[in-house]
């Protein structure tokens, strides 16, 4: 009921709340006065806490004598001193002892604030929203300090990210701009708005401006907006910029104009003017290499056709002859941007080799040996396989004019991670493939999953079809519950009937296979009593093919894609039909794509790390020299995938 009540009022209750904020600036003085507040909710809680030098272990023994249960004000000392030391089984104890009826203003306050932190370390929204909704709380919320209402419309903010709900969120921080006090927390808070804004597909952002009814939210919508129409002429981009900054001059994103947007200018008067492309066009690669130049020319040819400024590209053959003399002839020819090379061995030379112009590499090189992987690119050589598997996460150190691009399994399966722990769910069982690929997404899901919270309760690496149900069923601990069930019988003498039981510790099943191992998996969870849990797997399980009947046996599994395969887009009726029927060359073709549209914004990607580009590959944004995809999540229902509203927090 009270999460109804959010979705459907989720507006008049944030407007409510800037009322009462003023009405608090009225009671309380003006506001000049008034404590500048802080624009995080754990940064809120941990300036209020500060008021409160003491320790936890100074708090609990200088009350050890005492029933906690009779001290409301001391347990919450204690319970604001466990959440600020981030002692969170402690502070879960101490939440039992509290009854927070007891509590009236400025104790309401520190309650809220500090379980609302305990809450948001958990990933429980849900209750931090039901109590931030609660009549005790927002009947309360008048009486408090203008700084404590602040601070509870942040934390607010911060659960409603959580919970997905980035509308709200962002409405939530709006309403408040104009009760910041300092210059240093209004930036900070349009921040924050923008990178909630930045959560929202750009069709998303597109529908609540067409239905937004404040000025100060519509600024912000179109905004987003134009930073989403990143596949334009940067140029045009540049104008666009500008008409938004006539049309909302005094606007707060005016005067603190997010860094994706100000650098916009100088990314124009940079970007490359000649283009190299060291791909592998004749050899065992040729396919790959073809596959990927063709993304460029068709990127290319599309932005001649819409007006763009653009650079030459040159395709050298590094089948035939060295990266040495490659990179030699670019700098003879006067590359400003190498995009290239696609096979492992030669990006592994060129970053030993001294270089000055900046590279976009088409493959992650790792500080491990290689692993075969034969996933996405089977459609050629094994040898292609061999050369461009580019599934390996451990990146080495490049230097910095060297950008690594690739298609890696382990993007995927950290995004899995983030998105189930978002989820809520805590107990995991991964089932996972022999492939090389899959042993290593499944190491950095793992990794991401224990540092975030969670725990994996079981980890099954299968072998030949023939023995998934075994292997399986030894997951799911199945064979002790009958081993249970048969001494039982043997100690009271007859047969009982019985239904076997898997382990019930399991909130989530993640699945690491191709499409053709998946479908046996899935109906074989469903065999073994494991039907009704959530399961979620990565690319592989889809095959790009419409195979309705087939892929029924998929139906319900939750997994992360690339748009070029997930979305129809003008691109394709235009492109060669083996870029639409073979996934795996598909995914090197719209590789081709995105480094052509990266071409002009890896200054702006490199300057302004909220940068982020609508890639038919993911979004794509720059960490560490390194693009990374955020890719789109699907669903496969009655036997097709479909996109889910699901995305990355």
């Amino acid at each position: 009921m009270i999460l109804t009540r959010l979705l459907t009022s989720a507006r008049s209750i944030a407007f409510r709340w800037l009322s009462m904020a003023c009405l608090a600036l009225v009671i309380f003085g003006c506001a000049s006065s008034v404590k500048p507040p802080l624009l995080d909710s754990a940064s809120v809680f941990n300036d209020r806490s500060s008021r409160d030098k003491l320790m936890l272990d100074e708090i609990l023994e200088r009350n050890r004598h005492r029933d906690l249960r009779n001290t409301p004000k001391i347990v919450l000392m204690a319970l604001t001193a466990a959440v600020k030391e981030q002692r969170w089984d402690i502070a879960d104890n101490l939440l039992e002892l509290i009854d927070p009826q007891q509590y009236r203003s400025d104790d309401l306050a520190s309650y809220t604030l500090a379980v609302t932190q305990l809450l948001l370390h958990h990933k429980d929204y849900q209750t931090a929203i039901a109590w931030l909704n609660s009549e005790q709380l927002t009947t309360a919320i008048p009486l408090m300090k203008a700084d404590d209402q602040i601070g509870l419309s942040i934390a607010r903010a911060d659960v409603l990210h959580g919970l997905g709900y980035y509308p709200a969120s962002a409405q939530e921080r709006i309403f408040i701009e104009s009760l910041l006090t300092t210059n240093k927390n209004q930036s900070a808070n349009a921040k924050a708005i923008w990178q909630t804004l930045l959560k929202m597909p750009v069709e998303q952002l597109q529908a609540e401006r067409s239905q937004s009814v404040d000025d100060a939210y519509t600024a912000w919508l179109e905004l987003a907006v134009i930073h989403y129409t990143n596949q334009i002429d940067i140029a045009q981009q540049v104008e666009q910029v500008q008409d938004w900054l006539q049309r909302w001059p005094m606007h707060s994103a005016a005067n603190h104009l997010p860094k994706s947007i100000k650098v916009l200018k100088k990314s124009a008067a940079t970007r490359p003017e000649k283009i190299v492309a060291l791909l592998p066009l004749s050899g065992p690669l040729s396919e790959a290499g073809k596959a990927v130049q063709e993304g460029l020319a068709t990127a290319y040819f599309t932005a001649l056709n819409e007006g763009w400024e653009l650079p030459t590209i040159t395709s050298y053959d590094t089948h035939q002859y060295s990266i040495e003399q490659l990179y030699a002839q670019a700098t003879r020819d006067g590359a400003d941007l190498i995009i290239g090379p696609l096979e492992k061995d030669k990006v592994s030379v060129l970053l030993t080799m001294p270089t000055d112009i900046p590279i976009l590499a088409l493959n992650y090189i790792s500080d491990t040996p290689k692993l075969d992987d034969t996933a996405h690119v089977d459609a050629v050589s094994q040898d292609t396989n061999n050369a461009i598997a580019n599934d390996t996460i451990r990146i080495m150190p490049a230097p910095l004019n060297i950008i690594q691009f690739g298609l890696a399994a382990e993007d995927e399966a950290l995004q899995l991670a983030n998105i189930a722990r978002e989820t809520n769910y805590r107990n995991a069982i991964i089932i996972q493939s022999s492939a090389d690929w899959s042993k290593r997404a499944s190491h950095v899901f793992s990794q991401q999953w224990t540092a975030s919270g969670g725990t994996i309760v079981g980890n099954t690496t299968l072998t030949e079809a023939k023995n998934y149900s075994a292997e399986i069923e030894n997951s799911l601990l199945l064979p002790t519950s009958n081993a249970r069930h048969q001494r039982l019988e043997n100690i009271i003498g007859q047969r009982i009937e019985f239904t076997p039981r898997r382990r019930n510790d399991i909130d989530v099943i993640v699945i690491f296979a191709n499409s053709k191992q998946t479908r046996s998996i899935k109906p074989l969870l469903a065999y073994h009593y494991a039907g009704k849990l959530p399961v979620y797997g990565s690319s592989h399980i889809n095959n790009g093919i419409e195979q309705s009947t087939k892929n029924r046996d998929l139906n319900g599994i939750v997994f992360n894609e690339i748009p070029w395969v997930l979305e129809s887009n003008s691109l394709k009726p235009q492109v060669a039909a083996r870029y639409i029927k073979n996934k795996k060359l598909g995914r090197l073709f719209a590789m081709g794509l995105d480094a052509f549209y990266l071409h002009p914004r890896i200054e702006q990607l490199k300057q302004a790390p909220d940068s982020q580009l609508q890639g038919m590959t993911g979004r794509l944004s720059l960490q560490n020299n390194r693009i990374v995809r955020e890719l789109q999540m699907a669903e496969f229902a009655k036997g097709k995938a479909k996109k889910t509203a699901q995305t990355q927090d």
